[in-house]
């Protein structure tokens, strides 16, 4: 493979529907539409009076003069008077008009447009952002990353293209230029290539020719420049699904690289590597679950066989085989349209190491009814007390008005009941109360009770460490906020408010590994919520349980059940997609730097 043809051959143009694709898809990443405006003077025509007056010239007055970057159309409207505004006209058809400047208001017709409001252009219809032409004399340039799969001369290629749009005061326009390919050779080695030069503060310019990559800091996934994003650049790619060629007789035929980019992961250029380190990676994406493949693949981890390891038994070929299931279950799930997650199957890994004795067709089931936490905590009570599989576990929650996925409450109860007797053999109403809910209740009150000053002054120390190592994932986001307990008492106090049991887990608290964080309304801090209870003590941290009053329950006997507010989930989903899984991941490679200087 020479170096110098790749570089004469390489494509210089994008795909003839790159750019459209991504203006119709990708316009989170490059913005949407805008109706720019300003105040211009300007004359209106003579009326009939000034005509016999032999006044030629009509008078002067000011008006918007609004540009539409949708159809790049421009139109005269009227202004507000002393305001950065202008007035649009709504129609009994629902459409929207220009109103003449010289017209005179109708309140009920005619409304006042101002700087950031929405509006529906009235030459194409498009919705639209109102901004005032003075913030785009600069231009404002947002972009997105998009690779593309080529067939070169019997060579598999990915090329990575830096789709730019630029909106400018009288409209806007895009462009789409080369920055890195990869070839893939004949032993599924990668030759990188550069479109681009190295530029200041760590970005890049564009080159004028392709040349073979030779410093390491030029790489694919470099931050690029993009208004709007912090510090004005940002990482990341998205891959073109369309004008994919055959890979058949090219070095990429047998890596499963096609099936891959079909289901939309990303990383194209990482699962390469991966493969070219285990082979058996492509019988697993052809089979269809590209899904758990891409999960690896995009969370950055340096050993992907390691990880994937985690839920595949890389020492098998055979799909089925690796995914630790037997051939008619394998066939039944291969068939669902929505295969089951890499959270899933690493569920499902963990219940055949403690003995379950389920299928996986019938586990991925009841993974369905006890959710992902209700699971995790379901296999915990099985290893740590090998009484008990999913059904028993489902049927007993039933019969106490439970649903599968609080499980977690009676993980607790045999805890609480191990710590306050003294004895880890429990007996058979230890391990099934008749009534769960009360004897939850009752022993959260008796420990409690034994909490004494000087074992508080204990767990001091360590609440101040886990404000000193966690404060940085205190976080809000104007409406609800994510805030750290000071001490035990804190802890206390929303037991006792919220009529759960996160008033003994002070001890679990202090030692930093599994922490407890308040949900508390923004403008409320004091006041009690909801309780996050996440584990550090894994390779990334994982939610616990998050629980409100009664662990959503109520009543005089907690006899029925209520859901977390749909707002307080996905709150809490953003801060761990945002804030928590960022700030751990830096911990983690700044502990590795650490080790390497050391």
């Amino acid at each position: 493979m020479e170096k110098e043809y790749f570089c004469r051959h390489l494509p210089e143009q994008p795909p003839k529907g790159l750019i459209t694709w991504a203006r119709r898809n990708l316009e989170r990443e490059l913005g949407g539409e805008y109706t720019t405006f300003k105040a211009e003077r300007i004359r209106l025509e003579p009326e009939m009076q000034e005509l016999m007056d032999n006044q030629t010239v009509g008078k002067s007055v000011w008006a918007a003069y609004c540009t539409c970057t949708a159809c790049q159309e421009s139109y005269y409207t009227k202004k507000v008077e002393g305001a950065d505004a202008f007035f649009l006209a709504a129609g009994e058809d629902g459409e929207t008009y220009i109103v003449d400047p010289a017209e005179i208001i109708d309140p009920e017709m005619d409304t006042a447009v101002a700087k950031n409001d929405q509006i529906f252009c009235p030459i194409c219809g498009s919705q639209t952002i109102v901004i005032h032409s003075r913030e785009l004399r600069g231009g404002r340039t947002k972009a997105i990353q998009v690779a593309t799969l080529h067939a070169i001369d019997g060579y598999a290629v990915v090329v990575y293209w830096l789709v730019e749009r630029t909106i400018f005061e009288y409209g806007s326009g895009h462009d789409a230029k080369p920055r890195f390919a990869y070839v893939l050779g004949e032993r599924g080695g990668l030759t990188a290539y550069s479109h681009r030069w190295q530029g200041v503060y760590g970005k890049d310019v564009p080159a004028k020719s392709w040349r073979p990559l030779q410093n390491n800091y030029e790489r694919w996934d470099n931050r690029y420049s993009d208004w709007g994003s912090i510090n004005n650049t940002k990482s990341g790619s998205t891959l073109y699904p369309d004008e994919l060629p055959s890979l058949i007789g090219t070095t990429g035929e047998k890596t499963g690289l096609l099936a891959y980019w079909k289901s939309n992961n990303a990383w194209p250029v990482d699962y390469l590597k991966l493969w070219k380190k285990w082979k058996p990676v492509e019988n697993l994406v052809n089979s269809g679950f590209t899904d758990i493949v891409g999960h690896v693949v995009s969370c950055g981890y340096y050993d992907k066989k390691v990880e994937l390891g985690k839920i595949v038994d890389t020492s098998k070929r055979k799909p089925h085989e690796m995914l630790l299931m037997s051939k008619a279950d394998f066939r039944i799930i291969s068939q669902w349209q929505h295969k089951p997650s890499w959270r899933r199957f690493e569920l499902w890994a963990k219940y055949r190491s403690v003995h379950g004795k389920l299928g996986a067709g019938d586990f991925f089931q009841e993974a369905d009814v006890f959710h992902d936490n209700g699971m995790q905590a379901a296999i915990d009570v099985m290893k740590e007390y090998g009484d008990c599989d999913l059904d028993k576990l489902r049927r007993y929650l039933e019969k106490q008005g439970h649903k599968p996925w609080e499980v977690q409450l009676l993980k607790d109860t045999r805890a609480m009941c191990r710590e306050l007797s003294g004895r880890q053999e429990l007996t058979e109403e230890e391990r099934w109360p008749r009534r769960l809910q009360e004897t939850h209740d009752r022993l959260t009150a008796q420990r409690r009770l034994q909490e004494d000053a000087a074992k508080a002054a204990e767990y001091q120390k360590g609440f101040d460490k886990v404000l000193e190592t966690y404060g940085a994932i205190e976080w809000t986001d104007k409406d609800l906020a994510i805030i750290l307990p000071k001490c035990n008492g804190d802890l206390v106090r929303e037991g006792d408010v919220l009529r759960h049991c996160v008033g003994g887990y002070g001890g679990r608290h202090s030692k930093g590994q599994a922490i407890i964080l308040f949900v508390r309304h923004y403008r409320r801090p004091e006041r009690c919520y909801y309780t996050l209870n996440v584990d550090f003590s894994g390779s990334e941290p994982k939610e616990i349980q998050l629980h409100g009053y009664g662990n959503e329950r109520h009543g005089d006997h907690k006899q029925y059940c209520h859901s977390i507010p749909k707002k307080v989930r996905q709150f809490v989903d953003r801060w761990e997609r945002e804030v928590l899984l960022p700030w751990w991941r830096a911990q983690q490679k700044s502990k590795k730097k650490e080790r390497k200087t050391a």
